[in-house]
């Protein structure tokens, strides 16, 4: 199936396709203002979503957080902030239940399952409007908020550690990176 090449402007659906397979572009505003997209496809097969990787044409924002943050997102999503994958990861970063109980988002329930979401959402959620794991995925602004959140817990714990210091280090042929950890 050939697709043409389609401006889309923020917050903007785009579908495309047969009956039995559906293509849609859904960009947060957030991710246009830095990065230009050829094409961002999810395929929706019998109504059932998929999270696919997008390709993308990306323009720097001179932020190296900023822009790991939109690869982040790029690779684990495709850009979509309502992803859910067949695991039950959440949003833009595929986040998990122990990921936001890490970034101090959420408490799990009772269920073995960590991405049950039978738990709850904590003050820090509520303070951005997220209650559910509905509001979560409708809100890119409270998924960045929590990768950063955990994030920092990460590297806080990596710095306890003493590991901070390998940044840079080579092992194997392979340059340790402060993203790589």
């Amino acid at each position: 199936m050939a697709v043409e090449r389609q401006v889309v402007r923020a917050g903007s659906l785009i579908q495309f396709g047969t009956n039995s397979v559906r293509w849609c572009i859904s960009i947060p505003l957030f991710l246009l203002l830095a990065v230009q997209f050829s094409s961002v496809c999810i395929a929706q097969v019998n109504g059932q979503r998929a999270c696919s990787a997008a390709n993308p044409v990306r323009t720097s924002v001179r932020d190296p957080q900023v822009d790991f943050l939109i690869a982040l997102a790029d690779r684990e999503s495709g850009g979509d902030q309502s992803c859910v994958n067949y695991a039950g990861y959440l949003g833009l970063f595929q986040m998990g239940g122990r990921a936001l109980a890490d970034a101090g988002f959420y408490k799990p329930g009772p269920s073995p399952n960590e991405n049950a979401w039978d738990g709850a959402f904590l003050e820090r959620a509520r303070f951005v409007d997220v209650v559910s794991k509905e509001t979560y995925l409708s809100h890119a602004g409270a998924q960045e908020l929590a990768v950063r959140a955990y994030h920092k817990v990460q590297w806080d714990r990596i710095t306890r550690l003493g590991l901070s210091s390998k940044v840079g280090s080579v092992i194997a042929g392979v340059t340790l990176t402060k993203s790589g950890m």
